[in-house]
Parts: C-alpha cells; sequence; structure tokens
C-alpha cells in the first residue's frame, strides 16, 4: 500500500474547474485549503525561481525549467525501488502510465477527491501557522464542490442540477 502522496496540482485544479473563478493564486490557495492537514507533496509548473515551500504537512514543488509531469517522473526515478510506496494523483492519462512504469500507483482526481471528504470531515480544521495565510474554504465552496463530484453535467454554463436556474455570478 502506498504510504507517500504526491499531487498533480496544475491537474486538480483543473478537474476543480476553479480556474473559471478567479486568478491562478487563488485557484493554488483553495486547492491547498482543500488538502491541508494530510501529509503530501503537490507539485506545480514553472514558477521561476523552482522553490520548495511547506505549509503544516503539505510539500509545495515549484517546477523550474520543466513541467510538473517531467519533475515528479524525475523525482519517481530518484526513488527507485520505494516508488512503490507512493501513490500519484492525477488525470493524465500519459503521466499516470509513466508513473506506474516506474513502481507508483495513480489514481484519478476524483476517486482522490472522494476519499479525501470523509477524512477531511473527522479531522479538526487545521491551524495556519504564523506568517501562514489562512487557506479557508467557505461552506458555499465546499458545497461547489461536493455538487461537482456528485453529479456530471453535460451544460457546464447549467445551473445546479435540477435547480431549473442558472449559475450565481461570483
Amino acid at each position: 500500500m502506498a504510504t507517500e502522496l504526491w499531487v498533480d496540482g496544475y491537474n486538480l485544479i483543473g478537474h476543480l474547474k476553479l480556474l473559471a473563478s478567479g486568478s491562478l493564486e487563488n485557484a493554488r490557495s483553495r486547492v491547498l485549503g482543500l488538502l491541508s492537514g494530510r501529509k503530501m507533496r503537490v507539485y506545480f509548473d514553472a514558477r521561476s525561481d523552482g522553490s520548495t515551500e511547506r505549509r503544516g504537512h503539505v510539500e509545495i514543488v515549484f517546477t523550474r525549467g520543466e513541467s510538473a509531469d517531467e519533475r515528479i517522473v524525475a523525482d519517481l526515478r530518484v526513488t527507485g525501488a520505494a516508488a512503490r510506496e507512493i501513490r500519484v494523483v492525477t488525470n493524465d492519462r500519459e503521466l499516470a502510465g509513466r508513473c506506474r512504469q516506474l513502481g507508483a500507483t495513480c489514481e484519478d482526481c476524483a476517486t482522490f477527491l472522494a476519499a479525501l471528504q470523509p477524512a477531511r470531515a473527522a479531522s479538526p480544521p487545521r491551524k495556519a501557522a504564523p506568517g501562514e495565510p489562512a487557506a479557508h474554504m467557505s461552506r458555499r465552496e465546499l458545497e461547489e464542490l461536493q455538487r461537482i463530484f456528485e453529479t456530471p453535467r453535460a451544460n457546464p454554463s447549467a445551473g445546479p442540477p435540477g435547480s431549473g436556474r442558472p449559475p450565481e455570478q461570483s
């Protein structure tokens, strides 16, 4: 069973459709808020300094001169046989295939988020470390994420299923 969790950050943001409602920085903060409280590594593409940050239990890797996909694969290669202890979360089939070839397990974003929800409900909210911006999601944002994962929509411009009304504007 995999003991480490690595997340393709922008892939998860795309799955959640968070860019439609704001800036990239806001989308990253919302995803990191959703993931807080669990030990994992989250990869994001192309930040000029190629830094690594830590927010609570979440290690955040910003790549430099390579994509997050390339960095995930490179980091798996470095782990060698220990790659079998790593679970990679992505909807990118090519990345998932490359990770599996290196021994890691993979799961798609929807499966990961479905498993994450019960764990988040059971754990108390994490307080921000001194100097760390708080990344809280409102009840409305959590309900929106739940709605996204429970009911597929053929028409993304339609409102919530069964509402008979267009989506609310933020």
